[in-house]
């Protein structure tokens, strides 16, 4: 299996995300770890006036165009339920809090029939980390790994 077979799948069932084997995916792992890895640079370009960054806000600040499926956006950003923008979010934003990259705050706010999230920069994000995240420009898995350890 090559990497570009192997896609993303949400459950609603289970409210977790799988890996499929499709010839043609919507969004393949690449496309997760660019997400995961623009989310920090966002989180640093973000004024601390703003209080931290929703779920639809992280999606349209970080600006990826593997992520333009209109139908799948367009009932993201209309909040509705099983949504796998949704999933993938929650999954990435669990990975980067543990990490101490973000933190989420404890109040969700309602939107449509989900609840959405709100970020913030976490502790790990200190300013020589933002300058380093920010001149890399799009990185490795490996560079993440190295710059932000994920917990043991």
């Amino acid at each position: 299996m090559t990497l570009s077979s192997l896609a993303y799948c949400f459950s609603s069932k289970t409210s977790k995300i799988t890996y499929l084997n499709i010839s043609s995916p919507l969004l393949v792992k690449r496309d997760i770890f660019v997400f995961k890895w623009r989310v920090p640079q966002v989180l640093c370009e973000a004024p601390e006036s703003w209080g931290g960054l929703s779920d639809v806000e992280l999606i349209i600040r970080c600006a990826l165009k593997a992520f333009e499926n209109n139908e799948l956006l367009q009932d993201f950003l209309n909040g509705k339920q099983n949504n796998v923008y949704k999933a993938i979010i929650d999954e990435v934003m669990y990975d980067l809090a543990g990490r101490g990259i973000a933190l989420k705050d404890h109040l969700s706010i309602p939107y449509g029939d989900i609840e959405m999230n709100r970020y913030r920069k976490g502790p790990a994000l200190t300013a020589d980390k933002c300058r380093e995240i920010t001149n890399i420009g799009l990185g490795d898995e490996n560079a993440l790994d190295r710059i932000f350890p994920p917990p043991k």
